[in-house]
């Protein structure tokens, strides 16, 4: 490997997750119109935003959301982001079930951490940045419940559009997501749906929390959303 090809890795990735955001921000946009993504906010909310925009306008939304509750990862005595999940992601039809996102279908509460049951999913790839530490680790609105084998298979591959032509490419993904597909590094949720919306959102509001123009990533903590 040359000098120059880390380097390149790395202009590769910087690149990547710009437009990765830029896509997201879009997409936020498009999700504030439907009334059905989430409860309204408070009144008077993001009345410290109103009228800004580029830097100023996220570290405005910073500061209105980066004030929360750190909630662990994992805990024998506190409620833990597997308790919390188990609310969040519950089956609005078999309350002792929850509703994986990318396989679409319900699965025990009880199951979790089993091999044919579910698990924790960061929407942002853990090893990207989150290394298992900090209060981005159990932020909930980067977590889901997730089929055990879907999410193995889905790896640390971007949540991104996957490309039909890269000779990694799999429609369905995995037979357990039939409407998901991926490539060598890409893991899409087709047809896009308020399900896409709602990952977009949340890992875009996760990344504003957590790195406002003027704050470090570790001094945000985890909040129940």
């Amino acid at each position: 490997m040359t000098q120059s090809e880390p380097l390149g890795k790395a202009a590769g990735a910087a690149g990547r997750l710009h437009r990765y955001l830029f896509g997201i921000l879009l997409v936020v946009l498009l999700s504030a119109l439907e009334s059905w993504s989430f409860a309204a906010e408070p009144l008077g909310y993001y009345a410290t935003a109103a009228g800004k925009t580029g830097p100023t306008l996220r570290e405005a939304l910073h500061q209105i959301i980066a004030g929360h509750t750190v909630v662990p990862y994992s805990s024998s005595t506190k409620t833990d982001t597997v308790d919390a999940l188990k609310g969040l992601d519950e089956d609005p039809f078999e309350t002792n079930n929850v509703f994986v996102l990318y396989a679409q279908k319900s699965e025990p509460k009880n199951s979790y951490g089993q091999t044919n049951g579910w698990q924790h999913e960061h929407r942002w790839p853990n090893s990207y940045g989150i290394d298992s530490i900090g209060p981005a680790y159990s932020d909930l609105y980067n977590l889901h419940a997730e089929d055990a084998n879907v999410n193995a298979s889905r790896g640390n591959k971007y949540y991104d559009d996957s490309d039909p032509l890269d000779r990694n490419y799999h429609n369905p993904a995995h037979a357990e997501a039939p409407l998901c597909t991926s490539d060598t590094d890409s893991w899409s949720r087709q047809p896009q749906s308020k399900e896409t919306l709602h990952g977009a959102y949340s890992t875009w509001r996760s990344v504003t929390r957590a790195t406002g123009p003027t704050s470090p990533r570790s001094a945000s903590p985890t909040t129940l959303r």
